[in-house]
């Protein structure tokens, strides 16, 4: 019944969600602090996508700093989640069953060491919590 009626609501939850995301990477990415420190994920020129969340790329080569960054966000106010749980190949099961033969995706290690994302609200945001993001962020890097 509930994801009934959210059906109801789901052009207006998309399109307030890709003005969200527009504000908020034009934002970050207008932060003379974060220049060359972060980028996006963005989509295919032929999908339209649904945006949930704010992939967030880490440019830093450092190792460990995902974690660091994540962990100051979040003390700063703002919720992160994984982009993926890590590379399967990695996974016990995909050796025991012999799901991977000697392949490795290292594109995958990539975007779980250096990639998470921040949730897209599906309300307007206003300038005070646009703020809060970008000072989060910029914050996480110091």
């Amino acid at each position: 019944a509930i994801g009934h009626n959210q059906f109801k609501r789901m052009a207006t939850f998309i399109k307030i969600r890709n003005l969200n995301r527009k504000k908020i990477v034009n934002s970050l990415l207008n932060s003379p602090y974060l220049k060359g420190k972060i980028d996006f994920y963005y989509e295919n020129k032929l999908v339209t996508p649904s945006w949930f969340g704010l992939s967030v790329k880490i440019i830093s080569s450092a190792k460990g700093l995902k974690n660091i960054i994540i962990k100051k966000l979040e003390n700063n106010g703002i919720e992160t989640r994984p982009i993926i749980s890590g590379n399967f190949t990695s996974q016990p099961a995909a050796k025991i069953y012999g799901l991977i033969k000697n392949q490795k995706f290292p594109n995958t290690d990539l975007v779980y060491n250096k990639s998470f994302f921040i949730g897209l609200p599906t309300k307007q945001i206003k300038n005070n919590y646009l703020e809060k993001i970008v000072s989060a962020f910029e914050k996480s890097f110091r």
